[in-house]
């Protein structure tokens, strides 16, 4: 059995992946807000929890979800970077609910009218790095989408379920039969 802590650690931000993006040009603070409801409405990873013990997983039919944002453009002139650094120093100490989700966080600061720094972390159970691309692409994509007042071509999502199909598929195929064979042979006895 999986044992998941809940309790405010370093060890526990050790499974957070985050990156950070600079948006310049003018914001569309709402575009972004339901491009991120999209993405979590889409993924049924990013509304996933786990129970306090660690023995199941619940997929949510809905995540609520905000966007943090902190104005460093607001503090004086000579005190911008500092608000700002801040900021992200106290995002990167995030500790998730496991049992309550969400599982993924952002935070945007304003460094000027037209600058500003986007950060996203996400919970390493319910994401990996390349998959943590493509959702940071897809938030891409669906924010243009929303700015330019259409939607974004994005391909149906692959649920974890789809992704087990597509393994057990390939599994049976005669090439991974013979591979698998070779493996449990060489590791006999």
């Amino acid at each position: 059995m999986l044992a998941l802590a809940h309790t405010s650690s370093e060890a526990n931000r050790a499974y957070n992946e985050s990156t950070s993006l600079r948006l310049t040009g003018e914001l569309d603070f709402n575009a972004l807000q339901s491009a991120f409801e999209t993405i979590i409405a889409r993924h049924e990873a990013l509304r996933t929890v786990f129970s306090d013990e660690g023995d199941y997983q619940v997929v949510l039919p809905s995540m609520p979800f905000e966007v943090q944002c902190v104005d460093a453009a607001a503090a004086p002139e000579d005190r911008r970077d500092d608000a700002a650094a801040a900021a992200f120093a106290a995002f990167e100490k995030t500790v998730f609910d496991l049992s309550k989700g969400p599982l993924i966080a952002a935070l945007l600061v304003r460094l000027d009218a037209k600058t500003h720094q986007l950060s996203v972390m996400i919970h390493h159970l319910v994401s990996d790095g390349h998959s943590f691309g493509l959702l940071m692409q897809e938030l891409r994509d669906l924010y243009s989408g929303l700015r330019r007042g259409a939607p974004a071509a994005l391909r149906p999502p692959m649920q974890y379920r789809d992704f087990l199909a597509w393994r057990e598929k390939q599994l049976q195929d005669s090439a991974a039969s013979s591979d698998e064979a070779h493996w449990l042979e060489r590791f006999s006895g």
